[in-house]
């Protein structure tokens, strides 16, 4: 015994099925379209960090000369060291013979 007509059930049941996708496919959409948004925002946000951490024109200017600087400095002080050391080794020149030097006992 049922207490509605089968047709009807049919019925009903189509249209509770169609109610269903058609969730779904908002859902859907809804899911795709906010995940999209904070994908965009998320890369917005980091190129805009990139851009303002970008140096300015003085900053590089700047930059340059410490490098300059640091490169003139390092190359002045190898020349003073080849000036200096006439040896290979750089070891002190000793002009008394082997037999001559005093070796110290506590050493």
């Amino acid at each position: 015994m049922n207490l509605i007509q089968s047709n009807v059930k049919n019925y009903i049941s189509e249209i509770l099925t169609k109610c269903h996708e058609k969730r779904i496919t908002i859902y859907y959409w809804v899911l795709n379209l906010s995940v999209l948004f904070i994908f965009l925002t998320g890369v917005g946000i980091l190129l805009y960090a990139c851009y303002k951490q970008k140096p300015t024109k003085e900053e590089l200017r700047k930059k340059m000369i410490m490098e300059q600087n640091y490169i003139l400095e390092q190359i002045r002080f190898y020349q003073g060291q080849m000036k200096s050391s006439s040896e290979i080794t750089d070891l002190p020149v000793l002009s008394e013979t082997r037999d001559q030097i005093r070796y110290d006992p506590r050493i």
